[in-house]
């Protein structure tokens, strides 16, 4: 019983850890509301999530806002771009959906339309965390998140149907919004941390190892 109010003990860092996850997800969802910063927003939930939730290393505020303004450039440019293709394939559905008879030829674009929604669902769940674990042009950005997206499909798909369902609870429970961001960034860092470790060099690989070591 003596333990029981002690501040390291379960419940109460169970208590802390639960705090954490709802900071971090509120931090996201305020430097979101602008929408056009949803990318850097993203960027820095991973960031933060992973180095400081995950691994336990600094503290939430400090390393959310850093990776925020070192990563807003690189990381609004990839969002405005999958924002246009968001709308590009909205408008494109509608108008076929409208001018096209039911049919081989209509099932045929939309499939189609689709499928380019899907790659760029795949391209944001990569290319957001890859930014926050490394530094590379757009174009190697771009890529290497391919490539991992690709030759790692497996993975890629438990990360879909994680992401999905993370926003199909938001969207069923908004309240959810104050604490999902998070546990989707936690629970997505565990497959994409696998992965990127396989193509970082035995010098980082020690360096992170060492970093882990001292906390």
């Amino acid at each position: 019983m003596s333990h029981i109010f002690d501040a390291d003990n379960f419940f109460f860092s169970g208590i802390n850890k639960i705090l954490d996850y709802i900071f971090v997800s509120f931090l996201w969802l305020l430097c979101s509301i602008p929408i056009i910063t949803i990318g850097a927003s993203t960027t820095a939930l991973y960031y933060t999530t992973n180095k400081v939730i995950r691994n336990e290393r600094g503290d939430i505020l400090p390393e959310f806002f850093k990776s925020f303004r070192s990563s807003f450039k690189q990381s609004t440019t990839f969002w405005i771009f999958f924002l246009l293709i968001g709308c590009i394939v909205y408008f494109d559905i509608k108008i076929v959906t409208e001018m096209l008879e039911e049919g081989m030829l209509r099932n045929l674009y939309k499939s189609l339309f689709y499928g380019l929604s899907m790659l760029s669902i795949f391209g944001i769940i990569y290319i957001f965390p890859y930014i926050a674990r490394f530094s590379a042009t757009n174009t190697m950005v771009m890529m290497n998140s391919c490539f991992m997206m690709l030759h790692h499909m497996i993975k890629t798909i438990l990360a879909t149907i994680l992401s999905v369902s993370a926003v199909l609870i938001c969207w069923l429970f908004p309240i959810a919004l104050f604490f999902m961001p998070c546990v989707w960034a936690r629970l997505l860092s565990t497959i994409l941390e696998s992965i990127f470790k396989r193509y970082m060099s035995q010098e980082d690989l020690a360096l992170e190892e060492r970093r882990n070591q001292r906390m």
